[in-house]
């Protein structure tokens, strides 16, 4: 392995081309080359021990949950575990890592592999509990990027990588491992995000699949698309918006809520109010009531200091500070060695 001691102008440079490629790779192309793809599965069961699985290609998390019911739920057995993992990237772990390839993991990972997760992972876990092993172009792209990176600038090299390389760049969006069965997943047709990488779209689903199926998200965000339109459209009253159980989604619904609508609310009232919280933001204890209720509710309205997103937390205490240590868990007279 050669060492690198001072990154020269054009090794600065393929940093951003080889993200942009690897961005490209996974959320942009929209072909896949079966044969390639099926061979690298077949590869990965090779090297780690088990037999040739079938290979089956699915359109979307939906058509994955209904091929795994119809296939799979009385068939499969141990998983591939992490040996896939460990057999492709035991040469490369310890090496140094690069700028490009946490550009890619935020612009990939940390939105789009979870949202497929979340559509797939419960028809898994009803039937097979942990017993699954993943991989996923969605997931490591931002591996391919650093390693192709690194193999660029002549730092790694790993016949083994390679081939694993290869099979990521055949198009296999996400992949579910049983020791009899294989699904890949074709990429998804349309990824729409915003500035910070996160799935969001107000004009239409956020991800859309070959078979049709879409799924609705604002700043990461996921909703029903009735729910999607509500919001996006402000359609939500005020008392609708607060009666929201889950903070996400309430937050969310109030941030494209018109903030005029507040005054709407029966007895709305701010009972206490701080105009810097120690972070320059504005912390108040706002009271009113909605759905017809006869105590009213409490909301200590602030900001997070370093994301700045404004949130309404349901609390019983009426004055900003009692409420901000509550929050955490703490006394009013407690103190902080470092909030956050």
């Amino acid at each position: 392995m050669k060492k690198l001691e001072k990154f020269t102008k054009k090794q600065i440079e393929l940093q951003s081309e080889i993200r942009d490629k690897w961005i490209k790779i996974a959320l942009k192309d929209k072909d896949i080359n079966k044969e390639e793809c099926e061979a690298g599965v077949k590869w990965m069961y090779y090297i780690s021990k088990l037999k040739e699985p079938k290979v089956i290609f699915v359109d979307s998390p939906k058509d994955f949950a209904k091929k795994f019911r119809a296939s799979v739920r009385d068939s499969v057995g141990a998983s591939v575990g992490a040996s896939v993992r460990a057999s492709v990237r035991a040469s490369v772990r310890d090496s140094v890592r690069a700028s490009v390839r946490a550009s890619v993991r935020a612009s990939v990972w940390d939105s789009v592999r979870a949202s497929v997760w979340d559509s797939v992972r419960a028809s898994v876990r009803d039937s097979v509990g942990a017993s699954v092993c993943w991989t996923s172009l969605c997931g490591d792209a931002e591996f391919g990027a650093w390693y192709e990176y690194w193999k660029k600038i002549k730092v790694v090299k790993n016949k083994e990588v390679d081939k694993y390389i290869g099979f990521l760049k055949s198009g296999a969006f996400y992949c579910m491992f049983f020791e009899k069965v294989a699904f890949v997943m074709r990429r998804p047709t349309i990824v729409k995000q915003n500035e910070r990488k996160q799935l969001h779209s107000i004009n239409s689903p956020a991800l859309v699949f070959k078979d049709g199926t879409e799924i609705y998200k604002l700043n990461g965000v996921q909703f029903e698309k009735e729910w999607w339109d509500k919001i996006v459209n402000d359609k939500m009253s005020p008392e609708e918006v607060f009666a929201i159980d889950n903070i996400e989604h309430r937050r969310i619904a109030y941030e494209f809520m018109d903030k005029t609508k507040m005054k709407q609310l029966k007895d709305y009232k701010v009972l206490d109010e701080v105009k810097d919280d120690g972070f320059g933001n504005e912390m108040k204890i706002v009271s009113f009531t909605v759905q017809n209720m006869e105590t009213p509710l409490l909301f200590l309205n602030c900001f997070c200091p370093s994301s700045k997103r404004e949130y309404f937390l349901q609390t019983e205490k009426d004055t900003c500070q009692e409420a901000k240590m509550a929050s955490f868990g703490l006394k009013a007279d407690d103190k902080f060695t470092k909030e956050w």
